[in-house]
């Protein structure tokens, strides 16, 4: 929506992601030869299993590079893996950030999912923060679209930066303030 694609194409567009995840979730072991099937699978889903008239020539190309990421090894870890897991064995200080306009990912819904898994492991020093404004990258956005990333003048919009400043200045006074 914030791309401004119609409701018809966003719909194509989302079956087609929860088929190609479908197909994720059920391959068969990298090292058990599955890849082959595997691509075979996506290709096939990718050119026919949804209505490719909606999808423009553009967005087929970037669902086969997005096909191709999937088969390498980072991003089927990625998709494997449960932060949750982990993130209730840590037990130094965490601050977690995002973006309030972060089309990524959704910054309400992650940020209380990460203060939960930590304060379940007993992490008493988590702070998890939504920037308003800013996209994935935080930077400072009208929409947070994707698209606005190569259009936006400079990296890190100076509040996160001041953001993190602050933390780990309280940190480290905490730390001062506890040491023998």
């Amino acid at each position: 929506r914030a791309e401004g694609l119609d409701e018809a194409t966003i719909e194509a567009t989302l079956e087609l992601k929860r088929q190609v995840f479908d197909l994720l979730e059920g391959a068969p072991d990298p090292s058990a030869g599955g890849d082959r099937s595997l691509r075979s699978d996506l290709e096939a889903l990718v050119s026919g299993g949804v209505d490719l008239d909606l999808l423009s020539a553009g967005d087929l190309g970037e669902i086969r590079e997005i096909v191709n990421d999937l088969l390498e090894w980072e991003w089927r870890f990625l998709l494997a893996a449960d932060p949750a897991r982990d993130l209730d064995r840590v037990r130094v200080p965490v601050l977690a950030l995002t973006g309030e306009r972060d089309l990524h990912v959704s910054s309400e819904r992650d940020l209380a999912a990460i203060a939960e898994a930590l304060r379940k492991g007993g992490n008493t020093r988590a702070v998890t923060r939504s920037l308003p404004g800013l996209n994935h990258l935080f930077q400072r956005c009208r929409s947070g679209a994707p698209s606005e990333y190569a259009e936006i003048a400079g990296t890190w919009a100076p509040e996160a930066g001041d953001v993190l400043v602050d933390w780990l200045r309280g940190e480290l006074s905490q730390d001062r303030d506890r040491a023998p």
